[in-house]
């Protein structure tokens, strides 16, 4: 199974990673599908300390996706 062709519901280019499980391609905000991560800003307690869970997971998804530009299929508006 391969990639849809490009169409008009179809947005590609540089990402901006905004947190992370969203990213914004051209200023489109485009929150990906299947994941949920914790927002940028956001802390967790582990091991009763408190972790920037919200920035780990921002620099995760930055180092996943690199300096390679990025294609989406937008499915739907997020509510």
């Amino acid at each position: 199974m391969g990639l849809p062709a490009l169409a008009e519901d179809t947005v590609r280019g540089k990402a901006n990673i905004v947190d992370g499980d969203t990213i914004d391609i051209a200023g489109v905000p485009i929150r990906l599908q299947g994941i949920d991560a914790p927002e940028q800003l956001q802390k967790c307690t582990g091991d009763g300390d408190q972790v920037t869970c919200g920035k780990l997971a921002t620099n995760a998804l930055a180092r996943m996706i690199g300096s390679a530009p990025v294609t989406c299929v937008l499915l739907g508006q997020d509510k």
